[in-house]
């Protein structure tokens, strides 16, 4: 289950590796291929994650990413599927 304090997968994974995958593997498998959850369990996840706290809660921490996050996704080396 997704929680306000556990990450499922890397900003990196979430960045670069989904998006480079989705048009091979579909957005959704995609998805289920790097984080592991079928459509369901992601909205499952996601809703529970969504209704739970309070919206005046201070956020989690570590829930931005990190100078590291931002390096190991090098965004300009990432190899779109041209049109």
């Amino acid at each position: 289950m997704l929680t306000r304090t556990i990450h499922l997968t890397s900003w990196k994974t979430v960045w670069v590796d989904i998006p480079m995958n989705y048009y091979d593997l579909g957005f959704w498998g995609a998805v289920e291929k790097f984080a592991g959850l079928t459509k369901e369990e992601f909205y499952s996840g996601y809703n529970q994650f969504m209704r739970a706290g309070d919206a005046e809660d201070e956020p989690p921490e570590g829930w931005t990413p990190t100078e590291a996050d931002w390096r190991s996704a090098d965004f300009l080396n990432v190899n779109y599927e041209k049109l």
